[in-house]
């Protein structure tokens, strides 16, 4: 199984809360570059899962337009400040061969680390629009390897 994990695109900080923040031109731009550089793998996705913070919303909705998906859906394990513990149960439960994750830091750096290294505690945290994805066979702490990485400005 394939996990595509993606920090949504770089935002703007003005709006009425965190959970309204659109993504910058800039961010678009980035996100349609990691979309365009992941279309032309060749990995097909069956399942999106998505934070329903509108800047995720925004970056999943831009890769939708690009990569082909079979289901989308959102779930508040996504947010920010989620449990990685939570949000690895929730990938546990996904159908399918591959799913690609659009979240957020620090959520989606330790879930990462979960999925590699067994911890939540991240080494290295995500930027941006940058995608990892992660292969394993058991979607459990410590099983994962990660098989590449794609940045908006490779």
């Amino acid at each position: 199984m394939r996990i595509f994990l993606l920090r949504h695109g770089d935002a703007e900080f003005e709006a009425d809360s965190d959970a309204l923040r659109t993504l910058s031109s800039r961010g678009k731009a980035d996100v349609w570059n990691v979309a365009r550089q992941l279309a032309s793998r060749q990995d097909e996705l069956q399942t999106m899962l998505v934070s329903p913070y509108l800047r995720a919303r925004q970056t999943a909705e831009q890769v939708a337009n690009v990569v082909s998906i079979n289901s989308i859906k959102e779930s508040d394990k996504l947010t920010p400040e989620a449990d990685s513990g939570q949000a690895l149960a929730l990938l546990e439960q996904a159908d399918g061969e591959s799913l690609l994750v659009v979240s957020h830091n620090p959520l989606v750096s330790r879930l990462l680390s979960l999925l590699v290294q067994g911890s939540p505690q991240p080494d290295h945290y995500l930027d941006t629009s940058q995608l990892v994805c992660v292969e394993t066979d058991v979607i459990a702490p410590g099983c994962g390897r990660i098989l590449y990485e794609l940045l908006p400005r490779a």
